[in-house]
């Protein structure tokens, strides 16, 4: 909890400069999504109400050490099945924790041998849901598409029970893995400069 009012305290106290991008909220494709596969099964929820930002105050974003913080709403998440989203709803305890945060550093970034607007980096964080904290490393795909975008994309795992979490059943036969696939997809822009600064 210090370390995310830490990151809101650099990010109202200082300027704005080339070395921060904030995450697009108007691009519609934003996507997080989760999977659980079960033998002969597998059924997916996803959100696109994910929000954060990346902020280097060397105005060098693509390099080791480069600040994040994204956070994922979890009241909006939706399987297509409005009983089992009210079921997920309940196990997570939105209520209580509506969001999930990953929040930490990025580890050195690698420029793509082949295609050179392509980089690659591990992003080493504190991935928090439902009131518990977990130190994970994510594999994480960034793209230059333009001179002020930026599209990140990732794919990792969690185990449900690293945050308390019971696999729930989604049969009296069937039961959810305890191993969930996640996939991150997103668009971030180059911060405005605030005039003067």
């Amino acid at each position: 909890m210090l370390r995310l009012l830490t990151f809101y305290l650099i990010c109202f106290f200082s300027p704005v400069y080339a070395g921060e991008w904030h995450i697009d909220q108007h691009y519609e494709n934003n996507i997080v999504q989760f999977t659980s596969e079960i033998i002969g099964f597998s059924f997916q929820g996803k959100t696109n109400e994910i929000d954060g930002f990346i902020y280097d105050a060397d105005n060098k974003i693509l390099k080791a050490g480069a600040d994040f913080l994204f956070e994922v709403n979890l009241t909006d998440l939706s399987s297509g099945i409005g009983k089992r989203d009210r079921d997920m709803r309940e196990i997570l305890n939105t209520h209580r924790w509506p969001k999930a945060t990953f929040t930490g550093r990025l580890n050195k970034v690698h420029q793509d041998s082949l295609m050179k607007d392509l980089y690659v980096t591990n992003s080493k964080g504190i991935l928090s849901l439902r009131g518990k904290e977990k130190i994970i490393t994510v594999k994480t795909r960034i793209k230059q598409q333009h001179k002020h975008t930026l599209r990140i994309d990732a794919h990792f795992s969690i185990k449900l029970s690293d945050y308390n979490i019971e696999a729930p059943k989604l049969a009296s036969f069937i039961k959810v893995s305890e191993d969930i696939k996640i996939r991150v997809g997103f668009v971030m822009k180059l911060a405005t400069s605030i005039p003067g600064s």
